[in-house]
């Protein structure tokens, strides 16, 4: 969902509606795969840095807005301290893992993911994206999903970070809050190479960012 800060300007090495990536199915990761694509997935994690860095806020990115055609999703899980709370409590055994990674400054990498459930209920929520910064568009998405799994491990080498991609080790979140379900979902279509303009609402679902702004309280009461 939206953060309160505008946008006033696009993040480099973002990629924008129309490049022919964002809007292809992407790969399944392997580890070959992460050979090949090891210092573009390491800008994965930067560009969501540099975004928040930028703009104040960003959650997640996913590695085709980036030109990588891999099913990847990096995701700041302190964007909201209930998703700490929420991988902790469901990965006991990977919990001590997950919190070094974070103190480390690193990303969770969500790869290969899979909805393994989702609730009856949906919601109507106002979308935004990277790679369509200027617009708002309403979609409909479940209140709640469940996923699995697998990982990228970061390690700091000498003065290099090393990507070790862990195969078949699966990783849950199950039944999310709506905040992290609708996000998800985002992520996941982005991995499928849908935009969330092709998840329109009938009716008047797409609008400008700046004029949300301007009349938030107005189109929110549209959900």
């Amino acid at each position: 969902m939206l953060q309160q800060q505008k946008i006033s300007m696009r993040t480099k090495g973002i990629l924008l509606l129309g490049e022919e990536v964002l809007q292809q199915p992407c790969q399944i990761v392997t580890g070959a795969l992460v050979e090949q694509y090891h210092d573009d997935i390491l800008q994965l994690s930067a560009c969501l840095r540099n975004f928040q860095h930028e703009q104040g806020f960003g959650r997640a990115i996913s590695a085709p807005q980036i030109g990588i055609p891999l099913r990847i999703i990096s995701i700041d899980l302190y964007a909201n301290p209930n998703w700490m709370q929420q991988i902790c409590e469901q990965n006991l055994e990977w919990k001590e893992w997950i919190l070094e990674q974070q103190s480390q400054n690193y990303l969770l990498h969500i790869v290969n993911p899979i909805m393994t459930w989702h609730s009856e209920q949906t919601k109507f929520v106002w979308d935004d994206c990277f790679s369509l910064p200027d617009l708002m568009v309403k979609v409909q998405r479940f209140a709640s999903v469940s996923i699995e799994f697998e990982t990228i491990c970061v390690k700091q080498e000498k003065e290099k970070q090393v990507l070790q991609f862990l195969p078949g080790r699966k990783l849950q979140l199950q039944q999310c809050c709506f905040s992290l379900s609708e996000l998800l979902q985002h992520e996941m279509d982005h991995l499928e190479g849908i935009l969330m303009i092709d998840r329109a609402s009938k009716g008047k679902s797409i609008i400008y960012r700046d004029v949300y702004l301007k009349r938030r309280e107005f189109f929110d009461e549209q959900l």
